[in-house]
């Protein structure tokens, strides 16, 4: 009797391997981070690419005001011409016939300078085009802070929401498990004839549907979660194990002081009044034109037909020149005078503006502080409801133990549970929104969440 052997080669092992490789189902394991509510605005202000292009504005808007400023400086410049004339030239006597044409110059000229001038008096043009550079730092700096401040209150908008959303999953949970148990209890009810059919009904009817909002509890908490990491600039998949918020923060603070406050620190304040001296500077600027521009020149040239222009058989081939140059536009027109206007006339906008603004931050504060006294209210009520939805529900199931109530009777109580327990967290994470909506209308960040 022969035993028959099976022989693998090594070009049929890797080939099984990689079939293998092929037919295995891919996992992917997504990462998980904790964060805390302070490490969510830490790294979003750091991570965040809209907040990175603001930084490299920034600095992009520091090396004009240096290039502007580099305009005060002398200005050193060279020139090299070499022409060639079809004809050599040459001055024409028209008394003196053939003899009367006497040459000055070669049928190859060349000339090179080096030339320095240094500005004396521009009509203010130049410091005041440093100043509007240097506003313009300022400008983008504010567009930062502003940036910023919106990118804070998304951050805490997007976690107070996903803590809800994940909140929402517990509750949706513990009335799945809630409403098996009661499943479980009204079969064997119904088994024993104590029950009527309908009854049963009702109680399966009641816990396919809490499997329903289980999974959009999931669902809601997913893309929540996705929302977050775009915000963080995490990668989309990536799970987050958020820090809840264990007190519910306090502020004592009047609406006159939360004014005066916003008026201080909001960006769009800041920027409406830079706006303004903006204006003020380009009216200044166009006003320069008005003035004679003067100037110092230093040249040195050499004229020649030789490459480097040192040979000259006219005239002398180098000379050194220095030049107090004047200019002085007389008439354009009225083209100054309307630039002025029209400067004048931007500033006279952006006042408006800046009252209309000012308008819209104390209503913003306004609404601000009265959500938060509501959600704070609806915390207050929610907290109260739920004491009573528990004691409701734990008297209610005892009474149908002994037949004193219906399953309908269950699971309105549950219900009324689910609803209270939604509540809260609604409530809850309401009113952290509403501080942060507040903080947002103020301009800073000023409450402190226990951390």
């Amino acid at each position: 009797m022969q035993i028959g052997r099976l022989a693998i080669t090594g070009g049929a092992v890797a080939f099984i391997v990689f079939l293998g490789t092929l037919l295995r189902p891919s996992v992917s394991f997504a990462a998980t981070i904790s964060l805390t509510l302070k490490g969510a605005l830490e790294r979003a202000i750091k991570e965040n690419p809209d907040i990175r292009s603001l930084r490299e504005r920034i600095k992009a808007q520091m090396e004009q005001k240096e290039g502007v400023a580099r305009d005060k400086w002398a200005k050193l410049q060279a020139g090299y011409q070499y022409t060639w004339f079809n004809e050599s030239p040459y001055i024409k006597f028209k008394d003196f016939g053939p003899l009367g044409e006497v040459p000055f110059g070669k049928s190859r000229e060349v000339h090179w300078y080096v030339q320095l001038t240094q500005p004396i008096f521009t009509g203010f043009a130049l410091s005041t085009s440093v100043e509007l550079a240097s506003l313009g730092i300022d400008v983008k700096r504010v567009e930062y802070e502003l940036g910023c401040l919106d990118l804070r209150f998304e951050a805490k908008r997007s976690f107070f929401a996903l803590l809800m959303a994940q909140g929402g999953l517990r509750v949706a949970r513990d009335e799945v498990k809630a409403l098996e148990a009661h499943l479980k209890e009204a079969k064997a009810f119904f088994e024993q004839g104590l029950i009527a059919k309908n009854d049963l009904l009702r109680a399966e009817v009641a816990y396919r549907a809490s499997l329903q909002r289980l999974e959009e509890a999931r669902s809601q908490v997913k893309t929540l979660t996705a929302y977050l990491d775009s915000v963080l600039d995490l990668p989309l998949d990536t799970r987050l194990k958020l820090k809840e918020i264990e007190s519910v923060p306090k502020i004592d603070l009047s609406l006159d002081q939360l004014k005066e406050m916003a008026l201080q620190n909001r960006p769009e304040l800041k920027a409406a009044a830079l706006s303004i001296r903006q204006a003020r500077l380009e009216g200044r600027l166009a006003k320069s034109s008005l003035y004679p521009q003067l100037s110092l020149v230093g040249r040195y040239e050499q004229v020649g037909d030789d490459l480097l222009a040192n040979r000259n058989d006219f005239t002398n081939s180098e000379n050194a020149l220095l030049i107090l140059e004047a200019k002085w536009n007389l008439f354009e027109w009225g083209k100054t005078l309307h630039q002025m206007k029209e400067a004048s006339y931007k500033a006279n906008a952006m006042e408006e503006k800046a009252r209309s603004l000012t308008n819209r931050v104390f209503y913003e504060l306004e609404e601000a502080t009265n959500t938060l006294l509501a959600k704070e209210k609806n915390m207050d009520t929610a907290k109260a409801a739920i004491k009573k939805a528990r004691e409701d529900l734990r008297l209610t199931k005892l009474q149908f133990e002994e037949q004193l109530a219906s399953t309908s009777d269950v699971l309105d109580a549950r219900r009324y549970l689910t609803e209270a327990e939604t509540n809260l967290l609604r409530a809850r994470y309401g009113y952290l929104t509403a501080l942060a909506m507040l903080e947002r209308a103020v301009g800073v960040d000023f409450i402190h969440y226990g951390e």
